[in-house]
């Protein structure tokens, strides 16, 4: 029986994690509507629009803006289009332009051609477009492209954001324009992979010898439990790659190209700058969870993660949006301060990431090996004391990945009996609570520590 379960939730886990990575077709989708969001007063052209527009015999046929980089242009581009500088001086290009002609740009993001539009309207141009989806939709529809009067079919992907959005069949096999990404790519698929590997292994653990034996003959019960968690897991992750990603991406390309941050304005080699990186980022992430516990508005959505009187290795993907979004923003001030590079940044989740589904995975370790490894790195039996309902307990070891801050800050707390702590929220076990909807309504009423006294 146990064998079967491990069996099925291997095939749980692989589809479960599969929803985090969307679509291609949904991945642009949501890049054209941060686009449209951002430049809404910029006109747009579909790409059937634009298509037809082509090929129509009318005189006013578009002039076609690539507003790329070279390297990016040399790989392909439309039929006919021609290249410009981002920061071209929009009077001077309208100037070179035929004055009857209608105006469409277009770039890899649109984000750069869409501020040239802006910029050409404040020049005077009245017949100008953003081409709605820009260089990658149009590939995806298989409209033409060229490369030194060739026909072509693959697009330079820009950058780690652009090769989550491209089709593999339509990503050309060259470098990213940003120097920060060359390593991002290979990272976030790596990432991916060993996190999927140690979900399934950890869920098979927890099915053949929990610690805790509440899913006990329980394997419906025990399913809905894990897709409440990954669903809410997986529109954390969506969030984050769509949008949180990118604004860690400019953060981290503005410090490059300016040299800006102290690990850029400090001569240091090349692997104590990666370990001093991920050494930040780590006491980072505990201040930032001891402020969720201290602080009673960043309670409101954190609590949501406690709630689980069920913990399981689930449990490390739930938590609140709200959360994730503060966490995630606020980290942009410390990239710009130290200068942290994005590879770096994800390398660090990586890592994180497997170390919080182990330490949240309803297993135990031999004592003498949990009390080694736990002068290192948070271990699952630290970590079950951080979410007992005693309060004095769920208010310590708030380390996420090296358990050393703890001990340095003083609030490490220990118990022997960990077969007798009982986990999750006082008031918050009623099943509406514990529904989809009442983990998404967490964070309204109440910020007091479920019947016990708040500080």
């Amino acid at each position: 029986m146990a064998l079967r379960l491990a069996a099925l939730f291997a095939l749980v886990a692989a589809g479960a994690m599969a929803l985090v990575y969307l679509p291609q077709s949904s991945r642009l989708g949501l890049a054209k509507e941060v686009v449209r969001a951002r430049f809404a007063s910029v006109p747009r052209i579909s790409v059937p629009r634009l298509t037809e527009w082509m090929a129509a015999s009318s005189p006013a046929k578009p002039v076609l803006l690539d507003v790329r980089t070279e390297a990016e242009f040399n790989v392909s581009h439309l039929p006919g289009a021609r290249r410009v500088e981002d920061s071209a001086d929009a009077a001077v290009l309208l100037q070179s332009l035929p004055k009857d002609q209608p105006i469409a740009a277009y770039c890899a993001l649109g984000w750069r051609s869409s501020k040239l539009v802006e910029r050409l309207q404040s020049a005077g141009a009245t017949n100008v477009f953003n081409l709605d989806g820009t260089i990658f939709a149009w590939a995806v529809a298989g409209g033409a492209l060229e490369s030194g009067g060739q026909a072509e079919r693959k697009v330079h992907p820009f950058n780690a954001v652009g090769r989550w959005l491209l089709r593999d069949d339509l990503e050309a096999n060259v470098p990213a324009i940003s120097p920060v990404d060359s390593n991002v790519a290979t990272l976030l698929k790596r990432k991916s992979s060993v996190s999927l590997f140690i979900l399934v292994l950890l869920l098979s653990w927890e099915s053949v010898k929990p610690f805790f034996a509440y899913f006990r003959g329980q394997v419906g019960v025990r399913l809905i439990h894990a897709l409440k968690n990954f669903i809410v897991g997986t529109l954390n992750s969506v969030v984050i790659s769509t949008f949180i990603a990118t604004v860690w991406l400019w953060t981290s390309e503005w410090t490059a190209a300016h040299r800006f941050g102290l690990f850029h304005w400090v001569a240091l080699p090349d692997a104590v700058r990666l370990a001093l990186s991920v050494l930040v980022l780590d006491v980072w992430m505990y201040k930032w969870h001891w402020m969720n516990h201290r602080f009673r508005f960043l309670w409101r959505f954190h609590r949501l993660h406690h709630t689980d009187a069920q913990m399981d290795v689930t449990t490390a993907s739930r938590f609140h949006l709200g959360e994730i979004l503060f966490s995630s923003l606020l980290r942009v001030p410390l990239l710009l301060l130290t200068g942290i590079q994005l590879w770096q940044v994800v390398l660090y989740e990586g890592v994180l990431f497997a170390v919080v589904q182990f330490q949240h995975a309803n297993v135990s370790l031999p004592a003498r090996l949990d009390g080694v490894l736990r002068q290192f790195i948070v271990t699952p039996a630290m970590h079950k004391i951080h979410h007992s309902r005693v309060q004095r307990e769920t208010d310590s070891n708030y380390a996420s990945l090296f358990s050393w801050w703890d001990r340095l800050f003083g609030t490490f707390v220990w118990r022997e009996d960990q077969s007798k702590i009982q986990l999750g929220l006082d008031g918050w076990d009623a099943r509406e609570k514990q529904s989809l909807v009442g983990m998404v309504a967490t964070p309204v009423g109440n910020a007091e520590r479920g019947t016990r006294n708040a500080e």
